[in-house]
């Protein structure tokens, strides 16, 4: 599992294999634990927001596309983006 925090919103919590995927998405390198500067915020939010877009209607009724996977950390994002502050990831055992 793979958490994300900033100051002023909960933490997202993700399986590991999902993370990595957004975490590459929003042009992070990919690196566990790491983080995004205020400054490169803006980006991986564009950047995640275009899934919704190119995300495939073609899924099963019990699959959940990586867009709406992604929605909570774009939340987050935004938030973070809003209050200046800079976004962290890291491994975590719990929820």
């Amino acid at each position: 599992m793979i958490r994300f925090k900033t100051k002023q919103h909960a933490d997202v919590v993700m399986h590991d294999a999902m993370a990595e995927k957004l975490i590459k998405i929003m042009g992070a390198s990919g690196l566990v634990p790491s983080a995004l500067d205020h400054d490169m915020i803006a980006e991986a939010i564009d950047k995640l927001s275009r899934l919704a877009k190119n995300s495939s209607s073609d899924l099963a009724q019990d699959q959940v596309s990586l867009s709406q996977r992604a929605q909570p950390l774009i939340a987050l994002l935004n938030t973070a983006l809003t209050s200046g502050e800079p976004v962290m990831w890291q491994k975590t055992n719990v929820f």
